[in-house]
């Protein structure tokens, strides 16, 4: 509800914020670690089904403002399913994609809400838009958001997942299947509304809209340059994540 009709600023605020594994972490970790270790089972298999039961919403929806609410919600959820992993491995990717989900979301909701103040199709659209004719720069920026988010090789997306699905698979098979399911279906979701937005329409019939203005492309140019340098030299976030995982690993393992 609150991204069909808050203003998409307050709502990528609200959803970064990532409050819940904030408090979970820096509070009921500290002072709570025995009980913390003892829902976190059950803290994980919430996040994966909150991630898989999103998805599978995305795939339906046809509002793009409820497409991205579900394809955020269900990323977001990664984060706390890496918590659960209990190992350094999978809490440095859950820290990392804590980063990867703040810049690509931005990104996504600010190309999204720029379409919004151009053209009154994006609301509800009854086919493909094709409005990368005349939005070039929008379009790629949109298409860096969505696919880093899904885990795109060369883009940070890709290491933290990856830290999480090993992380995972050592830790919980359960997690290590549904984690890759539900990346699975956020691409599609994600190349599914790229297409509605951008492409599938032939030039004549797109309403004449005016691509990035050099504002716009400055604001967007910095989360994606982050997150593409971050694809080519990983280590510089891992290394900076690190330390935090493993404080919080041995927090989880009494120590």
């Amino acid at each position: 509800m609150a991204f069909e009709e808050a203003p998409l600023p307050a709502v990528n605020l609200m959803l970064n914020s990532h409050l819940g594994a904030f408090l979970m972490i820096r509070f009921a970790f500290r002072l709570f670690p025995q009980l913390a270790v003892q829902t976190l089972s059950l803290i994980g298999l919430l996040a994966i089904f909150t991630a898989l039961y999103a998805a599978f919403l995305a795939l339906v929806a046809q509002r793009p403002r409820r497409i991205l609410a579900l394809l955020c919600i269900s990323q977001t959820s990664f984060i706390l399913a890496g918590l659960e992993n209990r190992n350094v491995e999978g809490i440095t990717g859950a820290l990392v994609h804590w980063l990867v989900v703040a810049l690509a979301t931005t990104s996504l909701l600010a190309v999204y809400r720029a379409l919004e103040v151009r053209t009154t199709e994006v609301d509800r659209p009854a086919g493909f838009l094709g409005l990368g004719f005349h939005a070039p720069r929008l379009a790629v920026f949109f298409a860096i958001g969505a696919l880093t988010l899904v885990g795109l090789p060369g883009t940070l997306g890709f290491a933290a997942e990856d830290l999480l699905f090993h992380g995972a698979l050592e830790s919980h098979p359960l997690l290590g299947f549904g984690l890759p399911l539900a990346t699975a279906l956020n691409a599609i979701t994600s190349l599914k509304l790229l297409s509605t937005l951008f492409l599938g329409r032939r030039g004549i019939h797109v309403p004449p809209i005016p691509d990035a203005c050099w504002m716009e492309r400055f604001a967007l140019t910095v989360p994606v340059v982050i997150l593409v340098v971050g694809g080519i030299s990983p280590s510089l976030f891992v290394n900076l994540r690190e330390p935090s995982a493993h404080w919080i690993a041995a927090l989880l393992a009494g120590r």
